[in-house]
């Protein structure tokens, strides 16, 4: 039997709002799935460049220790389960 692929939305929040924004979906077998976390990562990657200009040595160290969440200037990333309620 196939596992089914869960849907985790990435959102987007701005320091002090309460409430995200929903940026993207990624589809993967858990919050941990290899696959999926690259593709995030390489999507934030793409955010970053757009966003600013930082050297390859600082993208380096702030994807260091990714897990879903990214924290950057005024931006938080978080990637959350698509139908779980948070707390």
């Amino acid at each position: 039997m196939k596992a089914t692929k869960k849907t985790f939305n990435l959102i987007k929040t701005r320091d002090g709002e309460r409430k995200g924004v929903k940026t993207h979906f990624f589809c993967g077998d858990s919050a941990n799935d290899p696959k999926m976390l690259a593709e995030i990562k390489s999507y934030l990657n793409l955010w970053i460049e757009s966003y600013t200009s930082i050297s390859d040595e600082e993208k380096e160290e702030l994807f260091a220790d990714f897990d879903g969440t990214l924290h950057y200037d005024v931006w938080t990333y978080t990637l959350e389960e698509e139908g779980v309620q948070k707390e």
